[in-house]
Formats: C-alpha cells, structure tokens, sequence
C-alpha cells in the first residue's frame, strides 16, 4: 500500500497518515519527527537544582571541612594531589537548600564543626583508605524548617521527627511522620549525604519500628525475643535471643559479636583502641592502618608514616600477615587487595 494509514474513511475523506511518514510515487519514506518532539535531558534534573549563583560562604566552610580539609591532610601525608572531593556539590546543595529556608545553619555550630575537623585531622595518625567518621561537633546541627505536609528536597528540611517521604536523586518528597506499616525504601537523601549527617536516620525516622525487607515492622521491646539486632529497634542489640539496649563494650571489654564501641577494634575477643603509627603490632586490625613487617633481612620503617608501594618494595617491608611474626603500624594511604603490593 502507498502509505500507513491510521483510520481511513469510508465516505472518501483523506485519510490521517502516522506522523513521521509521507507517500512520493507511491513510496513510504520515514521523515524526522524530532521537530514535533520535546527531547528528553540525557539526564534528569537533580532535587536540588544547579543554578549560577555562587555558593554561601557558611556551605562553603561547612563543606570544606568535612571533604576538603581532609583531603588535603592526607595528601601532606601520603603525598601527590589531593584530587577531586565532595566540598564543591556539597556546598552547592547546602547553598540552595539554606537560600530557600528550608533549612537553618548556625555560623557558630559551623565554626565549631570546623576546629574539630581540623583538630581530628592534625598529624598523620588517622589516615585509612576510608573516609575518617564526621567529627562529632559536625552532625545533628542542621535545623529542618520544614513541617508536615510541606514539599521538601531531604529529611534534613523537614522538623526533627519528620521524614520526607519520596524523596530521591532527581524527586522532591513531602514531610510527614515515621510509617507505621506499608514499604519502605531508605532512598537516596543528598543532602544528609553530603554533608554526612549519620544521625538522619534517628532524627528523621522512615518507619515508627524499623525498615526490614522494605516493609516498616514494629520494633521488639525490650527482653523480647529476637534473631537479628535489626528487630530490637535503633541503639538496641539482639544478646542471647533478646533484645538489650546494654552498650556495646568498649577497651578492654569482651567484644560483642566481634562489634567494639566507636573506633574501638576487636582483637583476639578483646576490645582495644586503635594504635597508633609506629607502635608494635602483629595484626592489621590492631592499627588504624596496617601493621608492616619485615620480609627477608629488610626491616619494617619503625615509625614509618607511608605504606606506598614503592616504600614498601624498597624498605624490604611486607603489609600483608596474618599475625605472628611483629611488625609496627604504619599509614595505609588507599585499599589493598591481598596479595596485591599496597599503595
């Protein structure tokens, strides 16, 4: 047939033709429909916006704190560049969400968070392949304005004991209380991420209980049977099938299913600080670092401040070990794979 024909008429009106196709002698050739069609971005616009205003001073040294400060330490400390880091988006986001008043920010709390990062980062004792914890003085300073009902772009906006339900990368959600029943997701919040607020999930609840399966499920009190730590609820353990809110052991305590308190390491059963560079070792887990050892008739760098795998090569020093022979703790500048030189 000459054409694709969409509804042809009986009483001999012209046909509607499929948009995108037109007859020439009675051939069918495909034409480009773009002009009629709304091209969809490659990606989706973020849930904070990106806009050409600069970013707040209070976001830019809110930010630079938590990413580029210790980007920078541990690049005096293990040496090169320090690359590229959160502290730009993070103070992008925070600057949208403080413009729109969706959140408030004191200036001292953030000098605060600032002496503390800095404190937290001196020397070169702290260095992992990880991310160090936020300095404590640093999380739950944000000030949600939001309330109930109110559209929100992060838990963070919302008022203390309000979550934004719905919310993710690219959506904005809507305030409201912890779900007693139905699913739930732990979704994507950006800005709780960037500016690495650990305690949202307490402030800001998404189930009454707790999220087990995507299902929100009501904690079990405690003394109450349980099989997981999970059903006992936020702060709670499950210990010998019931649930305790005993805190967890800290040095020189019993280890509690290998968990310790804050940093503190679980070693041989026994909890332990972790120690620091250049202190006697046997194992990796008894340093924030690694504990290096001599391989052949070199000796481990006592004291040495950077496990580079040149260093290491050069030094006759071994990062891999599995206990036994001593070694000293030493900086770990970036993972290792085992059997694999450490750099």
């Amino acid at each position: 047939m000459g054409g694709t024909l969409l509804g042809a008429s009986a009483c001999g009106q012209e046909p509607t033709r499929a948009e995108g196709v037109t007859t020439t002698g009675g051939a069918a050739t495909t034409t480009s429909a773009t002009a009629k069609t709304e091209v969809e971005p490659a990606f989706p616009e973020p849930v904070y916006p990106r806009t050409n205003e600069a970013p707040e001073p209070l976001a830019v040294r809110f930010c630079d704190a938590l990413h580029a400060l210790p980007a920078k330490k541990k690049a005096e400390c293990c040496g090169g560049e320090a690359g590229i880091t959160m502290a730009g988006e993070c103070a992008r986001i925070l600057s949208y969400a403080l413009r729109s008043k969706a959140i408030v920010l004191d200036s001292a709390d953030v000098e605060r968070c600032a002496e503390a990062s800095a404190k937290a980062h001196e020397g070169c004792d702290w260095v992992t392949p990880l991310s160090a914890r936020a300095p404590t003085a640093c999380v739950g300073i944000v000030k949600g304005a939001m309330k109930e009902g109110d559209r929100c772009r992060s838990s963070l906006e919302c008022e203390e004991g309000l979550r934004c339900h719905g919310v993710a990368a690219s959506d904005t959600g809507r305030c409201g209380k912890p779900k007693v029943a139905g699913a739930c997701s732990r979704g994507i919040d950006t800005l709780a991420s960037h500016m690495r607020q650990t305690d949202v999930e307490r402030k800001h609840p998404e189930c009454a209980g707790h999220c087990n399966g995507r299902r929100c499920e009501a904690d079990v009190p405690l003394g109450g049977a349980c099989a997981a730590s999970l059903e006992c609820g936020e702060g709670r353990r499950c210990v010998e099938k019931r649930c305790s809110d005993a805190p967890l052991p800290g040095p020189g305590e019993a280890c509690f299913q290998g968990v310790c308190a804050n940093d503190a390491r679980c070693v041989s059963g026994a909890c332990a600080a972790p120690k620091k560079n250049g202190e006697a070792c046997t194992q990796d887990v008894e340093c924030a670092g690694i504990c290096e050892k001599p391989v052949g008739n070199g000796s481990a760098p006592a004291g040495s401040a950077r496990s580079n795998a040149s260093e290491a090569r050069g030094s006759g020093t071994s990062s891999l070990n599995g206990g036994g022979a001593p070694g000293v703790c030493a900086m770990l500048c970036s993972a290792r794979i085992p059997g694999a030189a450490t750099r």
